[in-house]
Formats: structure tokens, sequence, C-alpha cells
């Protein structure tokens, strides 16, 4: 049996999409943990490279705290591994 892997909570607000790009009007789904209450607009630039000022599209209600947990990287599970004293890269054998 493969064990789970090790739930890390992280504070702060985070937000990702499971998308690296969608085209020009496709969905996104965001998925935010955050331990404080937020608020999201998603915006369209008005200008590049230009702070401020790029029009709202959409303003979300504020949302209420949710932290969710994140398992971070892959990992294998070798059930007989090496042993814990075992230097990296060298065999006692």
């Amino acid at each position: 049996m493969i064990p789970p892997h090790r739930a890390i909570a992280l504070p702060g607000v985070h937000a990702y999409c499971s998308e690296k790009s969608v085209h020009a009007g496709d969905l996104i789904e965001l998925f935010v943990s955050s331990e404080v209450p937020y608020t999201l607009s998603t915006c369209k630039p008005t200008q590049i490279d230009a702070d401020g000022g790029d029009e709202v599209v959409h303003a979300f209600p504020e949302s209420r705290p949710w932290v969710q947990p994140i398992t971070p990287g892959s990992y294998i599970y070798v059930k007989h591994g090496l042993p814990a004293n075992q230097i990296k890269g060298t065999s006692t054998n």
C-alpha cells in the first residue's frame, strides 16, 4: 500500500489554475486557499507592462477564508528501500 502524501497548510492567500494556458473566451477554473477573507476580480489589460488602469471584467463577491492544504511534489514509494544510514550515491556492500 502506498502511503498518502503529507498535506501542508500554507499561510496567506494562494491561487492557481489547473490549465497552463487557455484560448480567449475559454473557461478558467481557479483554486484558492486563503486564511483570510479575499476579493477576486478578472481584468483586461489596457496597457502592456503598465501598473493599474486595467479594465475590470468581473468582480466576484468577497469569499470567506478556506485553507486547502497542498501536497507538494511527486514521489515514488519503495516498499523495501535503502537503509536510512546509507550515504547517497554509495553502497556499503
